[in-house]
Parts: structure tokens; C-alpha cells; sequence
């Protein structure tokens, strides 16, 4: 089986203090779920942004082979777009389509997530809402392997329940990484 990202010895720093060293990964081309879980501070997002390649490491190697699409802690949505708009955005930029608000795909995430104010500007909505639509655009990417910094921050119990559902069921057909800095 071919990996899909790998590292060896891998080292990084801010300023002078490494902040991830020796780091040896191997994540294949198989389904699951991974818990990156630690305290604020250990290295979980910047081990996920070294992985992605927008930082780069100062030591060792990173491999990967196959597309990731990254939900980062801090949200990439436009706040000026509505919720369609972003989510229409998106899921070209992620799937190289269109998408169709008619498909059962979409409907089954939107309406999991309750993603029922799609005319409305993302800087009217709430911090729960935008991160519903950050993960819901997530979801609906089709990349083999996702990763997801921190995304029940913002979000009520019923909607992370509901998120967590959707990242079981989509997890028997790609690899999720997900960061938390709580077991819960």
C-alpha cells in the first residue's frame, strides 16, 4: 500500500525553541479517523500546517502523495459571501465542479449540520454558524484525506454530535485528522 504522507526526522522550529522534533509519520491510503489530542500549545495545529506545506520544516523529510483538504482553526470563509456563496466557492476550489444544493450529499450535510441560513452574509452569522459552514464545506470536499484543526471550538453539542456523525460515516471511504485539545 502506498503512503500518502510520510515523514522522517522531521523538525521544526518558531524563532529558536523546536517546536516539533524527530517526527516520524507514516498515514496510508486507508480509511479511519485520527485524534490528534494535547494541551494548547504542543504542536497539534503546527504539525498539521507542516503536513499541508505552509510551513516548512528546517530539518528532516515530508512526503505526500495525495490531495488534503484542510479545515485551519482560524476560518478561510469570506465573511462579505453569503453561506451559498461560500459554500459554492468552495466546493469548486476543492472539487473542480459546481455545486448542486439538490443533491442528496449536500442536503444530507446541510440539514445534519442545520445549515438552513444560506442567503445570509457570513459576517452576520454567529461563531457557531460559521464554523457549522467551515466544516460543512469540508465535508463536502472529496479529498482522500482531511484534515481538521480544532472543529467543535465554536459549536454546539448538538451540532458536533451531528458533525462527529457525518465524519463516521464519511471515514469508511477517506482519512480524517482531526486536533483537539480535549478527549470529549
Amino acid at each position: 500500500m502506498t503512503s500518502c504522507i510520510q515523514t522522517n526526522h522531521l523538525y521544526y522550529a518558531y524563532d529558536e525553541k523546536d517546536t516539533l522534533q524527530d517526527i516520524n509519520i507514516t498515514m496510508e491510503e486507508k480509511n479511519g479517523c485520527i485524534l490528534l489530542a494535547g494541551t494548547n500549545g504542543s504542536g497539534k495545529s503546527t504539525l498539521l500546517n507542516v503536513l499541508c506545506g505552509f510551513l516548512i520544516p528546517y530539518r528532516g523529510t515530508l512526503e505526500r502523495t495525495m490531495p488534503i483538504a484542510y479545515l485551519p482553526f482560524e476560518s478561510p470563509l469570506f465573511p462579505q459571501l453569503t453561506v451559498k456563496e461560500n459554500l459554492r466557492y468552495f466546493y469548486r476550489c476543492y472539487n473542480g465542479e459546481d455545486i448542486s444544493f439538490k443533491m442528496d450529499a449536500v442536503m444530507e450535510v446541510l440539514n445534519a449540520l442545520h445549515i438552513d441560513y444560506l442567503e445570509q452574509r457570513l459576517m452576520k452569522c454567529s461563531s457557531g454558524q460559521k464554523q457549522k459552514v467551515a466544516i460543512a464545506i469540508i465535508l463536502l470536499s472529496k479529498a482522500p484525506i482531511i484534515f481538521m484543526d480544532e472543529p467543535f471550538v465554536a459549536i454546539d453539542a448538538q451540532s458536533s454530535a451531528a458533525a462527529i456523525d457525518l465524519i463516521k460515516q464519511q471515514s469508511k471511504e477517506r482519512l480524517f485528522v482531526i486536533t483537539s485539545h480535549t478527549l470529549e
